[in-house]
């Protein structure tokens, strides 16, 4: 997103930067999407005693060099930590993948991993499919580092329109190793959000197991994985993050877990690198502007928009190679949760850019010509002055060649900064570009929204004695300099997740659930910086911060949940739009809780409390995002 330039003058709650990043495979013509690619390379790790070790699956993935050029695929949410992350390398004889889950929520039995390959002609049984069950509810991992429970399917046959008709139901092969390991919240409202961890091995070859699973060496092979966490709205819903994206369009009814897996036509392609690994990627903070700062679009100056892109392409011998032909596209929308259809074109010269084609082992630029806003633009944002910008790449096949791999499908961050004894601000909930599930007569969007406290401190410039350094003749200078002195922030993390409901269910280990499609989030990181006073008054953070949520109904979440996670639910006619308003406030002085324990009561609809040093940074996606081979 950007900052209008005005804004620090005309209001007090200060300019908006915020970047939203998307990556598109494809070029947007009649051409045909270009299939997702996730690339197996073999281990690395680093030089030393651990060099060309794999990882070591016991369900620890943070600080394990074995994954160090690994493939990592992020399902980003636009707070510092995606809700989904997946990771994937080989050895000579072992395939390895981890899968990295955060929740807002507590663990469920029925939070499951799906992963599928689809072999080919490499296998006699050409499909494989497996459920991993990670968690206990309540009690997340256990001790032994054993998955809950694993399901098994295998087939080589299709029905007449292509889906697969699965054996029976198996256990846990003997040649795949899993294990899992887990945080939970204490729900208090300094607890960081419940987290699992879950490292899979698959052994390629073995004297004791002859019914290994039969990866192929030297071609390409289908992979398919969906992540689904339960959430607890009214009715537990099952949200759905898959790879790849664009695969399996739901249906209306209730499903199996086995049969709601897509076509195998619809699976992305995975490889041993072969075929080449790599691409070409880029981050939030590659995206940028003419203006200073960089993030920023000014109303009255003309703005050029650019995006760096860096390029890793390997070939199958592993030698670098060009990305040719990669164009960029520049979109605009309102702050919120946007839906398809609620991004328009930046209206700039060169919109998208000229193909260009991006070095070995190098970086370019590409970039749009300059947007001189009209005065009906200059008023329209005025109004709405917090954007998003949207960055969609193709790689253009001029000759007929082959097209760019792209390693990253989006990437983004949201800040916005306001100074003042109370924050507001507002966001969109947008339909349109949305098919309204069948039997619904509105599109119904819900709204998980969590809450973290936190006091830390906090290193500033300040004018004092500095008698650390003696002057040139050897005397103590007494003079004042600016040296480095301590003090604390109150922070404040406020996120809201959005799901919309599909009318589609599937049955997960005999329980039937809603099916519920991520699609976005937006929120707040909200610091106040303490005075002595301030910190001396200072109790449970929480207890000094007031929280208002306007313009959605309040739901209640079904089980227990954290104090510091409450839901809202948007009713939307199709193509229309709802708002959300939130207001926070900080006091020197604790507030006492309400009467439902949360650390937080509303508002009054009167009164400020003064403030000091309050700065915010505002947090967005929609899409989710994927980084290439670290």
């Amino acid at each position: 997103m950007v900052r209008r330039e005005d804004e620090m003058r005309k209001r007090a709650r200060g300019a908006v930067l915020t970047f939203m990043a998307g990556l598109l495979l494809g070029a947007p013509s009649a051409q045909a999407l270009s299939p997702q690619e996730l690339c197996f390379r073999e281990v690395i790790n680093v030089p030393g005693s651990s060099f060309q070790q794999p990882p070591n699956v016991d369900g620890v993935i943070d600080q394990d060099l074995g994954w160090t050029g690994a493939f990592r695929y992020e399902f980003g949410n636009g707070s510092l930590r995606s809700s989904v992350v997946t990771q994937g390398i080989r050895s000579n004889s072992r395939v390895y993948l981890s899968f990295e889950v955060h929740k807002d929520t507590d663990f469920n039995n029925q939070d499951v991993i799906l992963l599928g390959f689809d072999l080919a002609a490499t296998s006699s049984e050409r499909f494989h499919l497996f459920a991993i069950y990670p968690v206990h509810t309540g009690t997340g991992a256990q001790l032994d580092r054993a998955p809950r429970q694993v399901h098994y399917w295998r087939s080589s046959t299709t029905n007449t329109v292509g889906k697969i008709t699965w054996g029976p139901r198996l256990s846990q092969p003997p040649w795949m190793n899993i294990k899992v390991t887990s945080v939970a919240s204490s729900g208090g409202p300094t607890s960081k959000p419940s987290s699992f961890f879950v490292e899979l091995e698959f052994v390629l070859n073995s004297e004791e197991e002859p019914r290994v699973i039969s990866f192929p060496q030297t071609s390409n092979f289908g992979m398919y994985f969906e992540v689904i966490p339960i959430i607890p709205t009214p009715v537990p819903g099952a949200v759905t993050y898959q790879w790849p994206e664009s695969a399996a369009p739901l249906t209306p009814g209730t499903v199996s877990l086995e049969t709601k897996v897509p076509l195998p036509t619809q699976w992305g392609t995975s490889n041993f690198g072969s075929t080449g690994c790599g691409g070409v990627s880029f981050g939030p903070s590659d995206i940028t502007t003419n203006n200073i700062p960089i993030n920023k679009i000014s109303l009255d100056n003309p703005n050029i928009f650019s995006v760096r892109l860096h390029n890793d392409s390997i070939d199958g011998s592993g030698n670098p190679v060009p990305a040719e032909n990669v164009r960029a596209r520049f979109r605009i929308a309102n702050f919120g949760l946007p839906a398809t259809e609620s991004w328009k074109d930046v209206p700039a010269a060169g919109n998208p850019t000229q193909p260009q084609t991006i070095p070995t082992n190098d970086a370019g630029t590409l970039s749009t010509g300059p947007w001189q806003l009209d005065a009906g633009e200059r008023e329209e944002y005025r109004i709405n002055y917090h954007q998003c910008i949207l960055v969609e790449l193709d790689s253009v096949s001029l000759d007929g060649g082959t097209r760019t791999t792209f390693t990253n499908r989006s990437a983004w961050t949201n800040m916005e900064f306001g100074p003042g004894s109370t924050y507001e601000s507002s966001a969109e909930i947008a339909t349109r570009g949305y098919q309204l599930p069948e039997g619904m007569s509105r599109h119904r969007i819900d709204l998980l929204e969590a809450r973290h406290f936190e006091l830390r401190p906090h290193l500033e410039k300040t004018k004092g004695l500095d008698s650390s350094q003696p002057d040139a003749g050897g005397e103590i200078d007494q003079a004042l300099k600016p040296r480095e002195a301590p003090s604390y922030l109150s922070e404040m993390t406020w996120l809201f997740h959005g799901y919309r409901a599909t009318n589609s269910h599937v049955i997960i280990d005999g329980i039937k659930h809603e099916i519920l499609l991520p699609v976005g989030s937006f929120g707040y990181v909200i610091q106040h910086q303490l005075t002595q006073e301030e910190l001396d008054q200072q109790r449970e953070p929480s207890q000094h911060w007031n929280l208002k949520v306007n313009g959605l109904k309040e739901i209640q979440l079904s089980g227990q949940s954290s104090p510091n996670v409450r839901a809202y639910r948007a009713e939307i006619p199709d193509g229309q739009v709802a708002r959300i308003d939130v207001q926070a406030q900080y006091s020197d002085k604790p507030f006492p809780p309400p009467m439902d324990g949360c650390g937080c009561r509303r508002l009054r609809s009167s009164g400020t409390i003064g403030m000091l040093g309050l700065f915010l940074l505002a947090l967005f996606t929609r899409a989710r995002r994927r980084r290439g081979n670290d």
